[in-house]
């Protein structure tokens, strides 16, 4: 398993934050990269809260979304529409993960607002041409019933 993955799981399971970090700084690619990049600095407790507020959370968003879709998929996948809805979901979620993203990157809140307006554009677009193709399927099974009267 990845070290960000057990990190995250570690801090998922509700492991002290002495724990994660004597378990973290005795990993030989994390102490390795201590060295290089930080002069030998141990990961401390602030870096430990730092990475809860962040990369922590972003896991736990996609994990949630994953497992999501996982339970419909395995739920409602031999039905055509509802196969079509969990990739509309699946899409949605990535659309609005990767909008938090990067608003989360950008510091000046008039660029902010640029990107949340990019973002809502796209979901609001994601929302009309799903409703367009329900719409068509609706009136395209009406046609049939008409047809096989």
């Amino acid at each position: 398993m990845e070290i960000r993955t057990e990190l995250n799981v570690r801090l998922r399971d509700g492991r002290t934050g002495r724990v994660v970090l004597e378990w973290l700084n005795g990993l030989e690619p994390v102490r390795t990269v201590l060295v290089k990049e930080f002069k030998g600095a141990r990961v401390n407790e602030p870096n430990l809260t730092a990475w809860r507020a962040s990369g922590y959370v972003e896991w736990e968003e996609k994990e949630t979304a994953l497992k999501l879709a996982r339970e419909l998929r395995s739920g409602v996948m031999a039905d055509e529409d509802a196969g079509t809805e969990v990739a509309f979901s699946v899409v949605t979620l990535k659309v609005a993960e990767l909008s938090r993203s990067l608003i989360r990157k950008e510091t000046e809140p008039e660029k902010q607002w640029v990107w949340l307006r990019r973002a809502n554009r796209m979901l609001c677009r994601l929302r009309r041409d799903r409703s367009q193709e329900m719409e068509l399927k609706v009136q395209q099974r009406r046609l049939e019933m008409r047809r096989s009267d």
